[in-house]
């Protein structure tokens, strides 16, 4: 699965938390199904167990946990930044700042979901950067103007100079993108390795925002003059359907898409003037076409608003600084995960996924719909 938006793979969040790079954008969708009505919401299950990982590594004192990312349930990579203070490390220790001229980066990598972690020679440790992976890929961007890709779990990497992220960047992000930043107007591609072309016909809709996708299955958003629009293609863009929705009130600012496996079809409209409030969503519904996107205004959902993922079959899971909770059927029930507030997003291989790096934690939910088998892994110094 994918998003773009103009950037999951999967997942909203991502757009609310800003793309860190110029290029091209992602996001997760594609023409729904019919399915099985979704149960209503009952009582909060109890808090499921959760299956501890820590492992403490040998870092430097003082040496904190600046990103921790999976591709999947087994594949992860961990950041940490040494800026040579001495102090000591472990949770609790505020995540790195930006690098200053003594810092060290320090990479780490787990091939079995976190019960193992090996040092990995980094190309270039000196310098503030970032970490992205997805697809098999894990890109390091060293700023200003320095890109290292790995396609081999980090044995090696290929280095790409300049401002701009590489071709081989853009397959971290999904393989359908809403093309580039500043064109105007932005168009849907698709990646197939380094390798970008457009879409067979572009979606005939104003405003491109966002792409999802399962498959070839694909959903792109617009919003332009207050009213989102939705384009729905079966085909991998070779045909499209489009419904424009009624005008919103309430000034907002954006409308994404988000789309789980079986294609069930969410749009998420951000507000203008807080991107944290609870979204308006909307939900495609029915199989006949014109397609029917229903409003959804679930009863008791929280005031804020952290991510959203759907689950298939007209679930859509969130999370919020409240907690985490499921809408379904027009309501929202709080689920006991561990994740609590923290951004949720769906990995390669269908896993849930989030993240603390100030804490050192992160929760690897295995199964699929709201059945999953909790992992926490922790990190920490020695």
């Amino acid at each position: 699965m994918g998003v773009s938006v103009g950037r999951t793979g999967s997942v909203l969040a991502a757009v609310v938390a800003g793309a860190l790079v110029a290029g091209c954008t992602t996001g997760p969708i594609g023409e729904i199904r019919r399915a099985a009505p979704a149960p209503p919401p009952g009582p909060a299950d109890p808090a499921p167990t959760v299956e501890p990982r820590h492992v403490r590594l040998a870092v430097p004192p003082g040496a904190v946990l600046h990103q921790f990312e999976f591709t999947d349930a087994a594949r992860g990579y961990a950041l940490f930044v040494d800026n040579g203070t001495g102090a000591a490390s472990g949770p609790g220790t505020p995540a790195a700042g930006p690098s200053g001229p003594n810092a060290t980066n320090l990479l780490f990598g787990t091939g079995d979901g976190g019960r193992t972690w090996q040092r990995l020679r980094h190309p270039q440790p000196a310098g503030f950067q970032q970490l992205y992976t997805g697809n098999g890929r894990l890109v390091l961007w060293v700023q200003p103007a320095d890109w290292y890709v790995s396609v081999d779990a980090g044995r090696s990497f290929r280095h790409y100079p300049g401002e701009q992220p590489p071709a081989a960047y853009h397959p971290t992000q999904g393989s359908y993108q809403v093309c580039c930043d500043g064109d105007d107007p932005p168009r849907v591609v698709r990646w197939a390795g380094e390798e970008r072309r457009d879409v067979p016909t572009q979606p005939p809709l104003p405003g491109i925002s966002g792409v999802a996708s399962s498959g070839d299955r694909l959903l792109v958003s617009g919003f332009a003059d207050g009213r989102p629009y939705a384009s729905v293609s079966p085909d991998g863009g070779r045909s499209w359907r489009t419904t424009a929705l009624p005008a919103v009130d309430g000034g907002l600012g954006a409308v994404l898409p988000t789309m789980a496996a079986d294609g069930d079809s969410w749009l998420v409209g951000y507000h203008a003037d807080d991107r944290t409030r609870f979204p308006r969503l909307w939900r495609r519904v029915g199989v006949d076409e014109p397609a029917r996107w229903l409003p959804v205004e679930p009863v008791g959902r929280p005031e804020r608003f952290t991510s959203a993922v759907p689950l298939g079959a007209g679930r859509l899971v969130v999370s919020s600084p409240e907690g985490t909770g499921l809408v379904v059927n027009g309501r929202y029930a709080e689920l006991a995960w561990p994740v609590g507030e923290h951004y949720l997003r769906i990995l390669d291989d269908g896993t849930l996924f989030a993240a603390d790096p100030p804490s050192g934690e992160a929760w690897l939910g295995l199964g699929s719909g709201t059945d999953r088998r909790w992992v926490g892994v922790r990190l920490s110094g020695m």
